[in-house]
């Protein structure tokens, strides 16, 4: 197997939407890709979708692509996510698309949101970078309002070539 990672990353402008932003993105993108590489394509043995941001000592942002394919269909393989990144910047996501991330997300924080650990974790922020900690109970009036227009906005903010590695490991033959 050929493992590739793909991984946009960059200065980021920590805010708790920016934040969701990147999380949501993370999302899209794992559904879109796995719909163009494993279904579609057969291209892949499974593709992973990663985004992590970091407020400190230096606001960034990292979103990482990962799969595993055949080491002769490699090249048709990043094509593929690359065109992904082109078609969600160019508006490829609509109104069905996002409905199903709302409802993701909005199931994944139904769970989180009764774990202590979410709290502590909240919490804690608040408290190291003087934030309100009652911000995080506006998430759902910011999830219900997302549409295709600011998916297509955050792809094109997040989803930059000029800020991309592709790291690939072929097998030995």
């Amino acid at each position: 197997k050929t493992r590739t990672a793909m991984i946009f990353t960059g200065a980021f402008e920590w805010t708790r939407e920016h934040r969701d932003e990147i999380q949501v993105l993370r999302g899209v993108l794992g559904g879109f890709l796995n719909s163009v590489l494993r279904k579609t394509l057969g291209a892949t043995y499974g593709v992973k979708t990663k985004a992590n941001v970091s407020r400190f000592p230096v606001p960034i942002y990292e979103i990482a692509v990962e799969y595993t394919t055949d080491p002769d269909r490699a090249e048709e393989a990043a094509e593929a996510v690359m065109s992904a990144v082109d078609r969600l910047q160019g508006g490829a996501a609509d109104s069905q698309m996002v409905d199903a991330v709302i409802e993701n997300e909005s199931r994944k924080r139904e769970t989180v949101i009764k774990e202590n650990g979410f709290w502590i974790n909240e919490l804690v922020d608040a408290f190291f970078f003087v934030s309100d900690p009652e911000e995080v109970l506006g998430y759902g009036d910011w999830l219900n309002g997302l549409t295709p227009d600011t998916l297509q906005e955050v792809a094109k903010r997040y989803l930059d070539r000029s800020k991309m590695i592709t790291v690939t490991m072929n097998p030995e033959d």
